[in-house]
């Protein structure tokens, strides 16, 4: 018997479920210690197995038989990621249903430029390659790219381009086999969901935030695209933008000099931090996209918002996809890429793709179909701006967009028309070289608003064409070319208004010049909406000359009660020459200091960070953590022996109110307001340590 013991303590059988050697079962089961550890092996065993669902219960303090309770920060985290792995597959089926991917089907030389000496550089008419058209460059066998040949290339060129020959000439009657083969986009692209989204993660830029970005097609929804950047990227975050400066100009023969790009940056991030702006480019590692880069890169920074890292200033590239380097490397299975490691650079050759700009905060790559095109986003970018630009009442976000140029291609001179001709204010830095400098030219020449030139500063307007862009022209195109371009430089002047001219080399503000810029193009609009927007645009700017000669005229009238948001707003931030302005136009501050305004001022201060030592007064004087003015009473009656609060009860004035009596309304309660005003709002800065 004692040895079947021993036996039973030393060489337990395996059989036996080992919970039932315990000592109130008649066997001497296992050590205290090791019990505990199979326990705890058993305990963490059963939580891994747990639902989501039975993690709640057992946290509700309602126990499950034989379990301990859960962790609450494992339910926690549980929870958490289960809301992400929510957001995850909402933002795959928003991208899925709404957004496509453009690829050419069918290759066809172009017969434009078949003077190549190997059959593997020859360029379709989309402008792409063979060996890197879809289904070619990403098939896994032998077998499955002949399947591919037999759909790709057109039966009459078989023979002749296919994957085996590659590296021979091209025949010599090629062109007189491609005069018997068509080609059309609508025959040759498809459109399939796109595949292609994610985040960016620069290759030697590890300290920087990744980058969002989506593939879609040129004739994708613009109204969807903003809806994802909002809902989905969370754009407007933390704070909605109050402008969109859009930056266009050379690229790569594009260069500023030291002066110029000091005042280019200097004044381009005081107007984007100013007002938390969305800066636009192409997004590419070039030019004027790259000197933008650089200079949101300088004044780039971070903060917090609940629970996630975002950019201050937001600098979105829309560029063409097809001219994108090395953009395969972006794309995926179909899940997105979270994130996609990519390497930037900053060699450029000509006539190829671009790198992107590591700078850039998020991506949106137009694809049209077409490959080697640095053409292919200009309209979609265009349409986005406009719908940006759009009052919220017409379907729009209502945000302001200004158009700055930098030097700059003929293209850019078309951007500026399509701006111009959608009301779009046009910043034109002039000292910088070719586009910019001919509208300046054509600017300061033109005698009326009907942009109408004398004779010899039209001859002059066509050499500076003629000089700028005419070397990249065949020569019997230059006349022809010199005329499209003269006649759209004309259609930019038709609207001289909406046009600035910055001088880059006077060491003026550029801040200055768009909110200008931003100003004149409203003038001839009077409705009291575009006014304050206006107005709101000077005090994010803290232009209170400005206000004064291009808002507050003398025949401008103010509706009653209309700027008491602005006064409030010009109050918190210490704006004092606003505060005197408003005060100037029929505003009574014993009117507009009310009871219930003086709360919002308190409450609205208390939210910013320097406002700690208030909260800590108030908490140890009146022991109460929320604000109140009976809060605020009690402070004061704690600090002073004596305070007054000289509250009066005033019957509004339907003359100050602005409102018409009717026999159906109600009476009004009387205001409290105070005897003297400017009294609690000395206290106010006081508390405040303003």
């Amino acid at each position: 018997m004692a040895g079947i013991v021993m036996d039973t303590k030393i060489h337990p059988s395996e059989k036996y479920d080992r919970v039932k050697f315990r000592s109130d079962q008649g066997g001497a089961g296992p050590s205290t210690l090791t019990e505990r550890k199979y326990q705890q092996d058993r305990y963490y065993e059963i939580q891994t197995d747990l639902t989501l669902e039975e993690a709640r219960y057992s946290e509700m303090r309602k126990k499950i038989p034989g379990l301990g309770r859960i962790p609450k920060d494992r339910i926690d985290r549980q929870s958490k990621e289960s809301d992400f792995h929510k957001r995850n597959q909402a933002h795959l089926c928003f991208v899925k249903q709404n957004f496509h991917e453009i690829e050419c089907s069918k290759f066809v030389p172009d017969p434009e430029k078949i003077g190549v000496k190997k059959i593997r550089d020859l360029k379709c008419h989309c402008g792409e390659i063979f060996t890197e058209h879809v289904g070619i460059s990403n098939a896994r066998n032998f077998a499955e790219r002949e399947l591919v040949e037999t759909f790709l290339v057109p039966e009459e060129l078989r023979s002749h381009i296919n994957y085996g020959n590659l590296f021979n000439a091209p025949p010599e009657n090629l062109a007189s086999i491609l005069s018997q083969v068509t080609w059309t986009k609508e025959d040759a692209f498809r459109k399939t969901s796109c595949s292609t989204f994610g985040k960016i993660c620069f290759v030697n830029y590890e300290n920087s935030k990744p980058a969002k970005f989506i593939r879609l097609s040129h004739n994708d929804s613009v109204d969807r695209c903003l809806e994802l950047m909002d809902k989905h990227w969370k754009i407007m975050e933390p704070k909605r933008p109050s402008l969109c400066i859009s930056v266009i100009g050379g690229a790569k023969s594009f260069k500023l000099d030291n002066k110029m790009r000091e005042t280019f940056n200097t004044g381009l991030i005081k107007a984007g931090k100013s007002t938390n702006a969305w800066m636009i480019t192409t997004g590419s590692n070039v030019g004027v996209m790259k000197a933008v880069g650089n200079a949101v890169s300088e004044g780039q920074s971070f903060l917090w918002d609940n629970d996630r890292i975002t950019h201050t200033l937001r600098l979105i590239g829309i560029g063409p996809w097809g001219y994108v380097k090395d953009r395969k490397n972006l794309e995926s299975d179909g899940n997105g890429c979270f994130p996609v490691h990519f390497q930037t650079s900053n060699i450029i050759q000509h006539g190829k793709p671009v790198p992107l700009n590591p700078n850039h905060t998020h991506f949106v790559f137009v694809d049209d179909g077409f490959r080697n095109n640095y053409k292919g986003a200009s309209k979609f970018r265009a349409l986005f701006e406009q719908k940006v630009s759009k009052p919220t009442q017409a379907g729009g976000l209502g945000i302001p967009v200004v158009l700055v140029i930098l030097e700059g291609g003929t293209d850019a001179i078309n951007d500026a028309m399509v701006s111009l001709n959608h009301n779009i204010p046009v910043v034109v830095c002039s000292g910088t070289g070719r586009a910019a400098d001919i509208l300046a030219y054509a600017y300061s020449h033109t005698r009326s608003s009907k942009g109408v030139l004398k004779s010899k500063h039209e001859i002059k307007l066509r050499d500076k064409i003629n000089e700028a862009y005419g070397g990249r022209w065949k020569e019997n195109e230059i006349d022809k070319n010199i005329e499209i371009h003269f006649t759209n430089v004309m259609k930019c002047m038709e609207h001289r208004n909406l046009i600035n001219i910055f001088p880059m080399n006077k060491h003026e503000d550029l801040d200055i010049a768009i909110l200008t810029a931003l100003l004149n193009s409203k003038a001839a609009e009077d409705s009291f909406e575009i006014r304050k927007n206006q107005l709101q645009l000077a005090l994010t700017w803290n232009r209170a000359d400005i206000a004064q000669e291009e808002i507050f005229r003398e025949d401008v009238l103010w509706p009653p009660r209309s700027l008491d948001d602005i006064l409030m707003e010009a109050i918190i931030e210490e704006k004092v020459e606003f505060v005197a302005l408003i005060l100037q136009q029929n505003v009574g501050m014993k009117e507009f200091l009310s009871k219930e305004r003086l709360q919002q001022l308190y409450q609205k201060s208390l939210l910013r960070a320097d406002a700690d030592h208030l909260k800590k007064l108030m908490s140890s004087k009146t022991r109460r953590s929320t604000f109140s003015y009976d809060n605020l009473k009690r402070l004061m009656e704690s600090l002073m022996y004596k305070y007054d609060h000289d509250i009066e009860e005033r019957k509004t004035n339907d003359n100050i109110t602005g409102r018409k009596y009717s026999l159906d309304m109600k009476p009004e309660k009387p205001q409290l307001l105070f005897k003297h005003p400017y009294k609690q709002l000395m206290v106010w800065s006081i508390l405040m340590l303003r």
